[in-house]
C-alpha cells in the first residue's frame, strides 16, 4: 500500500472522530487532503463519489465552509471535465464562482476562472475561454501565486493555438515556461508540460522538426520518471505520432498511435481511446485503405458512445445524443462520411448522406452552447466543410438516381441554407423570441447591448493608442458586462419556456414553402461555392433545379477578373469580354429557367458576395465597342434583389408597429466647414471631408415626397445630423436615408461605422459621431427601407459559412426590411444624382424598391453612355419579399 493510501486511511478514521467532536477546522483540512490524495492516486471515480459525499456532509454544519465548498466544486468540475461531462463541469465551476464572488474571495477567483476557461475551451468556445483567462491574469499579475499565473499563461497559449493565432500562442507558452523555470528545477513536471505545449504549437504552425525536438525531450523525461504504461507517456507518444502523420511518415505515425492506444485502453479512459482511433483512421484514410479507415472510425464512435456498440456495421451510426465528447464525435462522423464519399457508389453515398445529416443535428446542438460572436464564427467555419461535402454528396446521388432528383435537390438546398448567415438567422430568431417578454427585461437587455457596444468601441480605440491602462480597464468592464448578459440570458431561458423554444428553433423553411413565397415572375438563384466547383439552385414558383455550373475550379479566376474589370478603368471592349465570360459561367446555364421572368433574386456565396450581377452582359459584344450603353447588361431586362439566405428572405421580423409612422427621414452632416472630398469614405482622415452634394440630395428627395402629397418627412442637416439625433428619431420612419461617409473594417467588422456630425463634447460617451456596426445591432428600427448613400456600406470581411460582414447586415438585424448599400467607394456628385432619380421612380412611379432601382440604373446608362458600370452598378438592395 502506497503512502497516499495509508495517509487516507488515517484521515478517514480521524475524520469520523472530528465530525462527532465538531472540530470543523481540522475536519475540513483533513477532508481536503483526502480528496487531493485520491487525485494523486488517479482514483477519479472514487474521488468524485467521495467529494460529493463530503460536500453533502458539510452543508448542515454551522461553521464557515465556503472555502471548502468552493474547493469541492472546483474538484467536481475537473473530474466532470475528465469524464467529458462538460455541462456538469460548467455547472460546478459556476457554483464555485458564485461562492467566491459572494464571499469576496479573491484568492480562489483566478483558479475558478481558469477552470471555467478549460471547460469552455473543450467545447470550442475559445473567445469566452480567452476572456476568463485574461480576467484571471489581471487578478494574478501582482500576486504571489506565480505557479497559478504560469498556468493562466499556459492555458491562454492553448486557446490561441486552437484559434490558430500561433504568434500569440508561442509568446504565452514561453512566458509560462520562463515563470516555471524561475520556480521549479529542470526535472519538474510543469516544465515538461510546457515542453509538450511548445511542441503542440510548433506542430500546429507546421514547424514539425522543432515540434519533434520538444516531444522527444519530453518523452525521454517521462520514461525516466514514470512507469511504461503511465498516461503521460501515452500522451507523449500520441503527440509524436501526430507530428509524423503531418509529415506523411505514416508507418511511424501508426507505430506511435498503437503504442499510445495500448496504454490508454489499460486506463479504460474512453476519450483518449476515441481520439487515438480517429487519428489511426485518418492515417488509413490518407493511405486510401478504405476498409481499415472505416473500421477505425466505427470503433471511435463506439468508444465515444453511451450505448452504441456496433463496431462492424458501417451503415450503423449512433443517435445525435449518443456521445460523450461532442468534438470527437463530430470528427469521427466527418471522417467516416468523407471515406464513404470517396468510395462513390450509391450505397456508400447514402450512408455518407445519413452521416452528414447527423452532423447537421449535432451542429444545431453545438450552437446552443456558444454565447460569444467569435465562437459562433468559429463553429460556422467548421460547419462549412460539413455542409459543402453534404451538398456534393446529394449532387452525386442525384446524378446516379435520376428518379430521386427532387428529393436530393431539396436536401442539397437544405445544406446550402444551413451554410448561409446562420448567426444572423439565429440573432433574428432571438429578437423574435423577445417579442413576448416583459418590457422591463427587454429594456434591461437593450441597455446591456448598448453598453457592450460602447465599451467594445472604447477598447478598440485604447488598443489603437496602445494605452495599456485603459485597455485593461475596458477589458475588465466588458468581462463584467458579458457576465451580466449571460446571466440575464440564462434567466430568460429558464423562466420563459416559449422564449427558449423560439430562440433555439432549428428547423428551416423547406424548399417547397420558399417556392410558394416567390412571385410568379421571380427566379431565385442560390449559389454554393466549393474549392473545385460552383453550384447553383434555380428556384421558381413551379420548379426547382440544382446544377453544377461549367468550368470547374476556373470559376474563381473568372469571378475575380470580372470584379476587377468593374472597378478598374477598362475600356468598354475589355470590360465586355470579362463580363460576358462571367455571364457564361454564372447565368447562361440558367437561361431555360429565366424565360418569362422579370426579377432575379440572388443568394450569393463566397467571392460572389463582392460582385453585382446587373452589369453581366448576356450577349457577346464587338471587341472594339466604344460606349457602354450598347452592352446587353442584365439590368436592362431584369430587376435584382439580394439576400444572405432564402430563409431570411421569407421569414419576417416580428416588430411592434407604432400607431402611425412617418414617411421619410433624410440625414446628411455635409461637413461644410471641412475641405471638400470626392468620395463618401472617410478612411483615416480627420476631420471628415465635406460632401456638399449630400445636402442637395436630401433636399431634392424631400421635395419628391412633398410634391406627391407626403409631408411626414424630416431633413436633418449639418451640425444637427448627429449620432444622438438618429438614435432618438430613427425608429419613427418608414424610409431612412443616410448620405454621409462610411468606413468598412475588414479586420473587425463590428467596428465599421457610419459618420455623423462629430460632437467633440461627447468623445468619451456613446454619441461622439461614429455609429459603429455593433451599436446599430442595439437599435430598434421599424423601416421598410434604409438607404446607405455612402462608401462600401455593404462590403467587409467574408466569413465562411456566414457571408459578408458589412454595415447593411447590422441594419437588417436592427429592424430594416430592406437596405440599399454600396459595394465600393462612390463619388459625391454622381451618387447624389443617382439617389434623387431612384426616389423619383419609387415615389412618383410607385414602383417596388427593386424595380425603382432597375429603372434608375437604366436611365443612368442611357444618359451617361460613356460611363463605366462602376458608377451605377455598386448600389444593391438586400431585403425580404
Amino acid at each position: 500500500m502506497g503512502k497516499f493510501e495509508l495517509a487516507n486511511q488515517y484521515f478517514v478514521k480521524t475524520n469520523q472522530q472530528l465530525y462527532k467532536a465538531e472540530k470543523w477546522a481540522r475536519y475540513l483540512t483533513n477532508s481536503k487532503q483526502i480528496i487531493i490524495n485520491l487525485l494523486k492516486l488517479q482514483k477519479f471515480d472514487l474521488c468524485y463519489e467521495t467529494t460529493l459525499l463530503l460536500l453533502q456532509k458539510v452543508k448542515p454544519i454551522s461553521y464557515s465552509t465556503h472555502h471548502f465548498r468552493a474547493f469541492t466544486y472546483s474538484i467536481l468540475s475537473f473530474l466532470s471535465l475528465s469524464r467529458n461531462h462538460i455541462k456538469k463541469a460548467i455547472f460546478y465551476d459556476k457554483k464555485a464562482l458564485q461562492l467566491s464572488l459572494k464571499h469576496n474571495n479573491l484568492k480562489t477567483l483566478p483558479s475558478v476562472y481558469i477552470n471555467l476557461a478549460s471547460s469552455y475551451r473543450s467545447i470550442g468556445a475559445f473567445e469566452l475561454a480567452e476572456s476568463y483567462l485574461k480576467k484571471a491574469m489581471s487578478l494574478l499579475k501582482n500576486s504571489e501565486s506565480r505557479a497559478l499565473y504560469a498556468n493562466a499563461f499556459n492555458n491562454l497559449a492553448i486557446v490561441y493555438k486552437d484559434k490558430k493565432e500561433y504568434g500569440k500562442a508561442l509568446y504565452h507558452a514561453k512566458q509560462a515556461l520562463n515563470i516555471r523555470k524561475s520556480i521549479y528545477s529542470n526535472g519538474h513536471a510543469s516544465i515538461d508540460n510546457s515542453f509538450q505545449l511548445l511542441g503542440l504549437i510548433y506542430r500546429s504552425s507546421k514547424n514539425y522538426e522543432k515540434a519533434l525536438v520538444y516531444f522527444h525531450e519530453s518523452l525521454i523525461y517521462r520514461k525516466k520518471k514514470y512507469n511504461a504504461t503511465h498516461h503521460l507517456i501515452a500522451s507523449a507518444l500520441f503527440n509524436k505520432g501526430k507530428t509524423y502523420y503531418h509529415q506523411k511518415i505514416y508507418d511511424q505515425a501508426l507505430k506511435h498511435y498503437h503504442k499510445s492506444l495500448y496504454i490508454w485502453q489499460k486506463y479504460k479512459q474512453n476519450t483518449p481511446v476515441t481520439n487515438t482511433y480517429n487519428a489511426i483512421a485518418s492515417v488509413y484514410q490518407n493511405q486510401l485503405k478504405t476498409q481499415e479507415a472505416l473500421k477505425a472510425y466505427q470503433k471511435a464512435l463506439c468508444y465515444n458512445s453511451k450505448t452504441f456498440k456496433d463496431s462492424n456495421n458501417v451503415a450503423a451510426t449512433p443517435g445525435s445524443s449518443e456521445y460523450n465528447n461532442g468534438r470527437l464525435f463530430m470528427e469521427s462522423l466527418r471522417g467516416k462520411a468523407a471515406v464513404l464519399m470517396a468510395k462513390g457508389d450509391a450505397g456508400s453515398l447514402e450512408i455518407a448522406l445519413k452521416t452528414y445529416q447527423l452532423c447537421d443535428e449535432l451542429i444545431q446542438k453545438f450552437r446552443q452552447q456558444y454565447v460569444r460572436h467569435q465562437d459562433k464564427l468559429m463553429l460556422a467555419k467548421i460547419s462549412a466543410e460539413v455542409y459543402e461535402n453534404a451538398l456534393v454528396t446529394c449532387y452525386r446521388l442525384m446524378r446516379q438516381q435520376k428518379n430521386k432528383e427532387a428529393l436530393y435537390t431539396q436536401l442539397a438546398f437544405h445544406f446550402s441554407e444551413r451554410n448561409k448567415a446562420s448567426i444572423l438567422r439565429e440573432a433574428l430568431q432571438e429578437a423574435n423570441a423577445r417579442f413576448g417578454l416583459p418590457q422591463k427585461l427587454v429594456d434591461q437587455e437593450q441597455d446591456l447591448k448598448v453598453n457592450l457596444a460602447y465599451y467594445t468601441k472604447q477598447l478598440a480605440n485604447a488598443q489603437a493608442r496602445k494605452d495599456s491602462v485603459k485597455v485593461n480597464r475596458y477589458q475588465n468592464k466588458l468581462f463584467d458586462l458579458n457576465q451580466q448578459h449571460e446571466q440575464l440570458t440564462q434567466t430568460l431561458e429558464k423562466n420563459y419556456p416559449s422564449y427558449y423554444q423560439l430562440k433555439y428553433k432549428t428547423a428551416l423553411v423547406n424548399l417547397k414553402r420558399i417556392q410558394q413565397s416567390l412571385p410568379a415572375q421571380a427566379l431565385l438563384v442560390e449559389y454554393f461555392t466549393t474549392p473545385s466547383q460552383l453550384y447553383a439552385f434555380a428556384v421558381s414558383k413551379t420548379q426547382a433545379k440544382m446544377l453544377a455550373l461549367p468550368g470547374g475550379k476556373s470559376f474563381h479566376g473568372i469571378i475575380k477578373k470580372y470584379g476587377r474589370s468593374i472597378k478598374t478603368r477598362k475600356r468598354a471592349g475589355d470590360f465586355a469580354k470579362a463580363s460576358y465570360k462571367a455571364y457564361q459561367t454564372l447565368m447562361a446555364p440558367l437561361e431555360p429557367y429565366m424565360a418569362n421572368k422579370t426579377q432575379i433574386i440572388v443568394i450569393s456565396d463566397g467571392k460572389l458576395l463582392g460582385v453585382p450581377f446587373e452589369p453581366l452582359i448576356s450577349k457577346k459584344a464587338p471587341e472594339m465597342i466604344a460606349q457602354f450603353d450598347g452592352l446587353d447588361f442584365m439590368i436592362k431586362q431584369y430587376q435584382f434583389l439580394y439576400h444572405y439566405s432564402a430563409n431570411l428572405m421569407v421569414q419576417p421580423m416580428l416588430r411592434k408597429q407604432p400607431a402611425q409612422r412617418n414617411d421619410f427621414l433624410g440625414m446628411a452632416p455635409v461637413f461644410t466647414k471641412n475641405s471638400q472630398g470626392n468620395t463618401r469614405d472617410e478612411s483615416a482622415n480627420q476631420p471628415p471631408q465635406a460632401l456638399p452634394y449630400t445636402e442637395k440630395e436630401i433636399d431634392k428627395i424631400s421635395d419628391v415626397f412633398k410634391q406627391n402629397g407626403r409631408h411626414q418627412i424630416k431633413s436633418v442637416l449639418h451640425t444637427n445630423a448627429t449620432e444622438q439625433s438618429f438614435k432618438t428619431i430613427g425608429q419613427q420612419y418608414k424610409y431612412i436615408h443616410l448620405a454621409t461617409h462610411s468606413v468598412t473594417n475588414a479586420q473587425q467588422p463590428e467596428l465599421a461605422y457610419i459618420q455623423f456630425e462629430p460632437t467633440p463634447a461627447n468623445k468619451d460617451s456613446y454619441n461622439e459621431g461614429k455609429l459603429y456596426a455593433n451599436e446599430i445591432y442595439a437599435l430598434s428600427l421599424n423601416a421598410d427601407l434604409v438607404v446607405l448613400s455612402s462608401c462600401e456600406s455593404g462590403s467587409g470581411k467574408i466569413e465562411r459559412g456566414e457571408g459578408m460582414m458589412g454595415l447593411n447586415r447590422s441594419f437588417l438585424y436592427a429592424g430594416a426590411r430592406h437596405v440599399m448599400y454600396s459595394l465600393w467607394k462612390v463619388k459625391d456628385r454622381p451618387t447624389s444624382e443617382f439617389m434623387i432619380n431612384f426616389y423619383k421612380k419609387l415615389v412618383v412611379g410607385k414602383h417596388s424598391f427593386s424595380k425603382a432601382l432597375q429603372l434608375a440604373k437604366q436611365e443612368y446608362i442611357k444618359t451617361h453612355p460613356l460611363k463605366r458600370p462602376h458608377d451605377w452598378a455598386g448600389f444593391l438592395i438586400i431585403g425580404q419579399l
